[in-house]
């Protein structure tokens, strides 16, 4: 599909289960690019026997990468209304200057700026330069800070889109990137029937697998490898988008309002306290912050059990673990960062280990 997405590169195996290198924070935002320096570079370095072209390919997006804190151009950026089931959608298209090689759908991650976030233009930009049509669909519930499994459907209509049409995919097939929590929705929407066989390719930098767990880590920091507990400190960015992801879920709207006074008190300062809102909370709410707030693991279980019926089952929808993958035919790189602190590296490691044997490259970088 995409020739630098078929490159292969060496990595540390999975089953060591260690850490290597200083335990740092990076920026959740940047995480994304901090991570695919070190697999193009490495690209570069070692990957023998492929012709020039891939390798000038992979320069290219690595320089566009490095050059993202600079001022970015909209110049080959157009936005694009289109239709499907009778839904109206929009988005951003990038086209390249030369003939259209590939097509590549890019979900973008659960940011306020949405489709405007100079690192999405940017990433967006490098992958037009090597002649890819790349189009991003604007989820307007990521910019509310909210993953749902409605953004399945939303995917479904992208690839869809982007896929009918010759002059952007002209083999009919598309390549699909997805950041962190999108990841999710992402591949479950690749399994459809409708366009399982329309994918190529999917790339997911820092997605989960099972969403149990990492609500285990977003609350408490622990995570499992290979059954052996491990910890990093967690972002409570992570709880908080949990927090707004499942607000409608909620049946008193006293609940929802004073959660919602909770994050915009959050968004200003983390450590800011938030328990004058809390004891104001009802039933459900103090379910809800009952979980958020716990510190450890032995009671997740049971605070999950007391979350309401319809947010369990919203968790479910989500759950890749809980879902048939069977109808997965593309294939998949799957690039995470050792200290993501908002999702654990080991949520990729699961997923490539839930995979038929070759059908994921799992890419574990520092």
């Amino acid at each position: 599909m995409i020739s630098w997405f078929h490159l292969r590169m060496t990595d540390r195996p999975y089953k060591n289960g260690t850490r290597r290198g200083k335990h740092k924070e990076p920026n959740r935002v940047a995480l994304f690019f901090i991570s695919l320096r070190p697999l193009f570079l490495t690209i570069l370095l070692f990957v023998v026997g492929c012709d020039i072209s891939r390798h000038y390919d992979a320069a290219m997006i690595l320089a566009d990468i490095d050059r993202v804190e600079s001022t970015v151009s909209k110049a080959n950026q157009r936005t694009v209304n289109f239709i499907v089931h009778g839904q109206s959608y929009t988005g951003h298209l990038y086209l390249p200057k030369g003939t259209v090689r590939a097509g590549v759908v890019v979900i973008p991650g659960a940011a306020e700026k949405g489709l405007e976030d100079r690192r999405l233009i940017a990433f967006a930009t490098a992958l037009s330069r090597v002649d890819l049509a790349v189009f991003v669909p604007d989820l307007p519930s990521l910019r509310e800070l909210e993953v749902n499994s409605g953004n399945i459907q939303e995917i479904e209509a992208a690839i869809l889109f982007l896929a009918g049409r010759k002059e952007f995919a002209p083999q009919g097939r598309t390549g699909l990137v997805a950041f962190s929590y999108t990841a999710g929705p992402a591949v479950l929407a690749a399994c459809k029937p409708s366009i399982a066989s329309k994918i190529s390719i999917i790339l997911t930098i820092g997605g989960y697998y099972s969403l149990p767990d990492v609500l285990t880590f977003i609350t408490t920091g622990d995570f499992q490898v290979n059954d052996a507990w491990q910890h990093i400190k967690p972002s409570p960015y992570g709880q908080w988008v949990f927090v707004k992801s499942n607000l409608r879920h909620l049946d008193d709207q006293a609940d929802r309002a004073l959660f919602r006074q909770m994050i915009n008190r959050k968004k200003t300062d983390f450590d800011l306290s938030v328990d004058d809102l809390v004891q104001q909370l009802g039933l459900q709410g103090r379910s809800l912050y009952s979980f958020i707030s716990n510190r450890d693991r032995r009671h997740v279980e049971t605070l999950y059990a007391d979350l309401p019926v319809a947010m369990r089952a919203e968790i479910n929808r989500l759950d890749l673990a809980s879902n048939d993958l069977d109808g997965l035919e593309a294939s998949l790189i799957l690039v995470h960062g050792y200290d993501d602190t908002i999702i654990p590296f080991s949520q990729s490691a699961e997923l490539d280990q839930a995979l038929p044997p070759g059908q994921a490259d799992l890419y574990l970088v520092d």
